[in-house]
Protein backbone atom coordinates (compact mmCIF):
# COMPACT_ATOMS: atom_id res chain seq x y z
CA UNK A 1 0.00 0.00 0.00
CA UNK A 2 1.54 3.30 -1.12
CA UNK A 3 0.76 6.47 0.76
CA UNK A 4 1.51 9.85 -0.80
CA UNK A 5 0.86 13.10 1.05
CA UNK A 6 0.24 16.18 -1.06
CA UNK A 7 -0.26 19.60 0.60
CA UNK A 8 -3.06 21.85 -0.66
CA UNK A 9 -4.99 24.93 0.41
CA UNK A 10 -8.59 25.81 -0.35
CA UNK A 11 -9.38 29.55 -0.15
CA UNK A 12 -12.54 30.40 1.79
CA UNK A 13 -14.11 33.55 3.24
CA UNK A 14 -12.56 32.62 6.61
CA UNK A 15 -9.04 32.14 5.17
CA UNK A 16 -7.35 29.21 3.53
CA UNK A 17 -8.13 25.67 4.58
CA UNK A 18 -4.84 23.78 4.38
CA UNK A 19 -5.00 20.03 3.96
CA UNK A 20 -3.04 17.03 2.79
CA UNK A 21 -4.30 14.33 0.47
CA UNK A 22 -3.39 10.81 1.47
CA UNK A 23 -4.08 8.10 -1.09
CA UNK A 24 -5.05 4.66 0.20
CA UNK A 25 -6.68 1.51 -1.04
CA UNK A 26 -10.25 2.56 -0.11
CA UNK A 27 -13.51 3.10 -1.99
CA UNK A 28 -14.72 6.46 -0.75
CA UNK A 29 -12.93 9.63 0.36
CA UNK A 30 -13.20 10.89 3.92
CA UNK A 31 -11.92 13.78 6.01
CA UNK A 32 -9.76 13.32 9.08
CA UNK A 33 -8.89 16.13 11.44
CA UNK A 34 -5.98 15.09 13.66
CA UNK A 35 -4.31 17.49 16.07
CA UNK A 36 -5.64 20.43 14.09
CA UNK A 37 -4.37 19.14 10.72
CA UNK A 38 -6.82 18.25 7.97
CA UNK A 39 -6.35 15.17 5.80
CA UNK A 40 -8.36 13.99 2.82
CA UNK A 41 -8.06 10.22 2.81
CA UNK A 42 -8.84 9.31 -0.79
CA UNK A 43 -8.81 6.33 -3.15
CA UNK A 44 -5.88 6.12 -5.56
CA UNK A 45 -6.49 8.36 -8.57
CA UNK A 46 -9.06 10.55 -6.79
CA UNK A 47 -8.96 14.03 -8.35
CA UNK A 48 -11.78 15.90 -6.58
CA UNK A 49 -10.14 16.66 -3.24
CA UNK A 50 -10.67 20.43 -3.47
CA UNK A 51 -14.37 19.99 -4.23
CA UNK A 52 -14.63 17.46 -1.41
CA UNK A 53 -13.04 19.85 1.11
CA UNK A 54 -15.18 22.74 -0.16
CA UNK A 55 -18.35 20.66 0.24
CA UNK A 56 -17.52 20.08 3.91
CA UNK A 57 -15.78 23.41 4.57
CA UNK A 58 -18.38 24.49 7.15
CA UNK A 59 -17.69 21.29 9.13
CA UNK A 60 -13.92 21.77 8.77
CA UNK A 61 -14.10 25.39 9.96
CA UNK A 62 -16.31 24.42 12.91
CA UNK A 63 -14.03 21.56 13.98
CA UNK A 64 -10.85 23.58 13.48
CA UNK A 65 -12.29 26.40 15.59
CA UNK A 66 -13.23 23.90 18.30
CA UNK A 67 -9.72 22.43 18.21
CA UNK A 68 -8.11 25.87 18.57
CA UNK A 69 -10.37 26.60 21.56
CA UNK A 70 -9.32 23.27 23.14
CA UNK A 71 -5.67 24.19 22.54
CA UNK A 72 -6.25 27.51 24.29
CA UNK A 73 -7.88 25.80 27.28
CA UNK A 74 -5.03 23.26 27.33
CA UNK A 75 -2.54 26.08 27.88
CA UNK A 76 -4.24 26.77 31.20
CA UNK A 77 -4.02 23.17 32.46
CA UNK A 78 -1.68 22.60 35.37
CA UNK A 79 0.34 19.41 34.99
CA UNK A 80 1.43 17.43 38.05
CA UNK A 81 4.99 16.39 38.72
CA UNK A 82 4.81 13.03 40.50
CA UNK A 83 7.48 10.54 41.40
CA UNK A 84 7.10 7.30 39.46
CA UNK A 85 6.53 5.24 42.61
CA UNK A 86 3.85 7.59 43.90
CA UNK A 87 2.06 7.52 40.55
CA UNK A 88 2.18 3.72 40.24
CA UNK A 89 0.93 3.32 43.83
CA UNK A 90 -2.00 5.64 43.10
CA UNK A 91 -2.92 3.72 39.94
CA UNK A 92 -2.66 0.37 41.75
CA UNK A 93 -4.90 1.69 44.54
CA UNK A 94 -7.58 2.69 42.02
CA UNK A 95 -7.23 -0.55 40.03
CA UNK A 96 -7.59 -2.61 43.22
CA UNK A 97 -10.63 -0.60 44.27
CA UNK A 98 -12.40 -0.90 40.91
CA UNK A 99 -11.39 -4.49 40.29
CA UNK A 100 -13.03 -5.41 43.59
CA UNK A 101 -16.09 -3.23 42.94
CA UNK A 102 -16.66 -4.52 39.39
CA UNK A 103 -15.87 -8.11 40.35
CA UNK A 104 -13.25 -8.86 37.70
CA UNK A 105 -9.60 -9.41 38.63
CA UNK A 106 -6.76 -7.72 36.77
CA UNK A 107 -3.93 -10.02 35.76
CA UNK A 108 -1.00 -7.63 35.33
CA UNK A 109 -0.48 -3.86 35.17
CA UNK A 110 2.20 -2.33 32.95
CA UNK A 111 3.26 1.31 32.69
CA UNK A 112 4.74 2.74 29.48
CA UNK A 113 4.58 5.81 27.27
CA UNK A 114 1.82 5.51 24.71
CA UNK A 115 1.34 7.76 21.67
CA UNK A 116 -2.42 7.92 21.38
CA UNK A 117 -4.10 6.26 24.37
CA UNK A 118 -4.38 6.73 28.08
CA UNK A 119 -4.53 3.00 28.64
CA UNK A 120 -5.63 -0.38 27.33
CA UNK A 121 -6.98 -3.67 28.62
CA UNK A 122 -6.24 -6.99 26.93
CA UNK A 123 -8.64 -9.92 26.74
CA UNK A 124 -6.35 -11.78 29.17
CA UNK A 125 -6.82 -9.13 31.85
CA UNK A 126 -3.57 -7.22 31.42
CA UNK A 127 -3.87 -3.46 31.76
CA UNK A 128 -1.38 -1.04 30.26
CA UNK A 129 -1.36 2.48 31.63
CA UNK A 130 0.20 5.39 29.77
CA UNK A 131 2.97 6.69 32.04
CA UNK A 132 2.04 10.22 30.97
CA UNK A 133 -1.04 9.89 33.20
CA UNK A 134 1.31 10.79 36.03
CA UNK A 135 0.86 14.45 35.02
CA UNK A 136 -2.93 14.36 35.47
CA UNK A 137 -4.97 15.25 38.55
CA UNK A 138 -6.02 12.31 40.73
CA UNK A 139 -9.66 12.39 39.58
CA UNK A 140 -8.61 11.99 35.93
CA UNK A 141 -6.39 9.04 36.84
CA UNK A 142 -9.26 7.51 38.78
CA UNK A 143 -11.56 7.89 35.75
CA UNK A 144 -9.08 6.22 33.38
CA UNK A 145 -8.35 3.32 35.72
CA UNK A 146 -12.09 2.75 36.15
CA UNK A 147 -12.50 2.81 32.36
CA UNK A 148 -9.75 0.21 31.83
CA UNK A 149 -10.85 -2.09 34.67
CA UNK A 150 -14.43 -1.92 33.36
CA UNK A 151 -13.11 -3.38 30.10
CA UNK A 152 -12.47 -6.59 32.07
CA UNK A 153 -16.25 -6.91 32.29
CA UNK A 154 -17.35 -5.22 29.03
CA UNK A 155 -14.85 -5.39 26.16
CA UNK A 156 -16.37 -2.76 23.84
CA UNK A 157 -17.53 0.86 24.05
CA UNK A 158 -21.20 0.18 23.38
CA UNK A 159 -24.24 1.43 25.28
CA UNK A 160 -23.86 -0.91 28.29
CA UNK A 161 -20.24 0.13 28.81
CA UNK A 162 -21.11 3.83 29.02
CA UNK A 163 -24.11 3.06 31.20
CA UNK A 164 -21.67 1.55 33.73
CA UNK A 165 -19.26 4.48 33.32
CA UNK A 166 -22.12 6.93 33.92
CA UNK A 167 -23.07 5.10 37.11
CA UNK A 168 -19.63 5.88 38.58
CA UNK A 169 -18.97 9.16 36.74
CA UNK A 170 -22.25 10.94 35.87
CA UNK A 171 -20.28 13.76 34.21
CA UNK A 172 -18.05 11.44 32.16
CA UNK A 173 -18.60 13.42 28.94
CA UNK A 174 -17.14 16.51 30.58
CA UNK A 175 -14.24 14.42 31.90
CA UNK A 176 -13.57 13.07 28.39
CA UNK A 177 -13.41 16.62 26.99
CA UNK A 178 -11.09 17.66 29.77
CA UNK A 179 -8.86 14.66 29.08
CA UNK A 180 -8.53 15.83 25.47
CA UNK A 181 -7.33 19.19 26.74
CA UNK A 182 -4.84 17.53 29.10
CA UNK A 183 -3.56 15.43 26.20
CA UNK A 184 -2.81 18.61 24.27
CA UNK A 185 -1.13 20.16 27.33
CA UNK A 186 1.06 17.09 27.82
CA UNK A 187 2.04 17.02 24.14
CA UNK A 188 2.94 20.72 24.29
CA UNK A 189 5.07 20.14 27.40
CA UNK A 190 7.00 17.24 25.85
Amino acid sequence: MVQLNLPFALPTDNGDICYEVVFRKIRHPRLELKSGSLFVIAPFGYKKSAEFVKKYSAWVIKKTTEFRAREERARGKELKLRKRGDFESLVMKFIGMYSSQIGFPVNRVTFRKMKSRWGSCSSTGNITINSRLSMLPDDMIRYITHHEVLHRKIRNHKKEFYKQVRAEFPDYKIIEKELNEYWLAIRAAA
